[in-house]
């Protein structure tokens, strides 16, 4: 067998190329999938809502890629879509609510809101150290306290008409025997057995007016609270509308 040395000619097919694999760009293939192919057709040209796509398969062999793809080639052929802006619902959180804005304006206005937040984290609180509102909880706070007031002092005349006097502690009110114009303290009390049965039957015979009593002074608290909250809220409101109205 003779040995034949072989020159580039002999190797050619007779094909040319005028380019080289440097100017062909890199193009993902996907072949064989003809069923993902016609699921996707029709996911993508479904406009109904609830309808979804599961793509599933080993890893690494371009799902994702594939579908963004897809996706992307169906963008392009459809009109630009609004931009979708969410935010929170205080009423149910597992329901957002939404902005449609032109496209493209969605960034700018999300930049504005944060930059709103920013700056309300400082205002906010320089409102709320402020001397008009310190004032007016002050004042708020007053009307409570007389209000209350009030409702102890109308206590202690219905108290005493059952020999009852009006103890306020930190623990909350009490009441104890009243001899006379004096309260009986509790180590006295516990030491007169005849005492302690005429306290007894007088503070039943008044415990239904005394819950009453309890019943207004904790209303009060409520109001109260409520006025101070409508408040803090008014506050807040009118330094988030000066922001607006920059």
């Amino acid at each position: 067998m003779s040995i034949k040395k072989l020159s580039k000619e002999d190797l050619e097919y007779g094909y040319r190329y005028d380019f080289s694999t440097e100017d062909v760009f890199p193009e993902e293939v996907f072949l064989k999938q003809d069923r993902v192919e016609r699921v996707f057709d029709l996911a993508l040209n479904t406009k109904q809502e609830g309808y979804n796509i599961f793509v599933s398969g080993p890893e690494s062999i371009g799902r994702t890629t594939y579908a963004l793809r897809r996706l992307k080639e169906k963008a392009q052929k459809e009109p630009v879509p609004e931009d979708i802006c969410y935010f929170y619902n205080f009423d149910n959180p597992l329901r957002p609510k939404y902005l449609l804005l032109p496209a493209g304006v969605g960034k700018g206005f999300v930049e504005e809101v944060d930059r709103a937040i920013e700056s309300l984290k400082t205002e906010l609180p320089k409102a709320f150290e402020g001397k008009e509102y310190e004032e007016e909880v002050a004042k708020i706070t007053k009307e409570a306290e007389k209000r209350k007031e009030e409702i102890l002092e109308n206590l202690a005349k219905d108290a005493e008409a059952k020999n009852l006097g009006v103890v306020v502690t930190p623990m909350g009110i009490k009441l104890l025997p009243l001899v006379g114009r004096r309260i009986v303290e509790e180590h006295e009390l516990f030491a007169n057995p005849r005492l302690q049965e005429t306290y007894q039957r007088d503070l039943s015979e008044f415990e239904e007016r005394f819950r009453d009593y309890i019943r207004a002074l904790r209303e009060e608290d409520h109001k109260l609270a409520e006025k101070l909250n409508e408040l803090k809220e008014k506050v807040a409101t009118f330094v988030v509308e000066v922001f607006k109205v920059r």
